[in-house]
């Protein structure tokens, strides 16, 4: 099963996992699904893509798995698009490895 992980330093992850997560339900027609089932967790789906998100002090955690490479990159693109986005005024950028 394919897998990738990203940590991107902020001092506010909470509240851009809580970001990530709202818009991505409310772009669910056909997209990702998504939940914060707290203040530092969440869970967006996007097929047979799953991506955990942990928020730390100091950072917020993705761990995206999928069925195959298609699955996983379609949603890796959307969390990071997303992310980025709504991260540009702290100069968030996702870098996987």
């Amino acid at each position: 099963m394919p897998t990738v992980e990203a940590r991107v330093s902020t001092d506010r992850a909470s509240r851009y996992l809580q970001q990530l997560c709202s818009h991505a339900a409310r772009m669910h027609h056909g997209g990702p699904r998504a939940e914060a089932t707290s203040d530092t967790t969440g869970r967006i789906t996007r097929g047979t893509a799953v991506c955990d998100l942990t928020a730390g002090p100091n950072a917020l955690e993705l761990r995206i798995a999928a069925d195959d490479e298609e699955q996983l990159k379609a949603l890796q693109q959307a969390v990071t698009r997303t992310l980025e986005r709504v991260g540009r005024r702290d100069g968030l950028t996702v870098f996987w490895g």
